[in-house]
């Protein structure tokens, strides 16, 4: 019943984005107090809607704009982020992001499952 409203808050603050991006930002505020004082968990798409900043409704494409930053340095692979730009304060927001594995890890990981597979069929 409370994930109920919680959904009914976050598609009228989807669909208000655009047109009224004040009113967007009052109802995913309301829905993210109401799960906060009720327990609820949810999920990062929500949680991480809000821009850190003036906390408006972020929605790529729309109001946003995103771009996926992986490191450099190989050292660093796990550093991948996620940078979304407002365009109602024209600030960054970083989100973390999984690093994609590397070719090698890849050929390993396929390596093990085709291993186990034929283990698992000779017995």
């Amino acid at each position: 019943m409370e994930n109920d409203r919680v959904a009914y808050l976050w598609r009228a603050a989807r669909l208000t984005a655009t047109r009224a991006p004040s009113l967007a930002a009052h109802l995913l505020g309301e829905a993210l107090a109401h799960a906060k004082a009720h327990g609820l968990d949810l999920p990062n798409h929500i949680k991480h809607a809000p821009c850190d900043h003036c906390r408006a409704l972020m929605l790529p494409g729309q109001n946003a704009t995103a771009a996926y930053r992986a490191s450099r340095r190989r050292r660093e692979r796990k550093a991948a982020v996620l940078r979304i730009t407002c365009h109602t304060c024209r600030r960054h927001n970083i989100r973390p992001m999984p690093a994609r594995p590397s070719a090698r890890a890849a050929v390993q990981r396929d390596a093990a499952a085709q291993g186990g597979r034929s283990a698992a069929g000779a017995a």
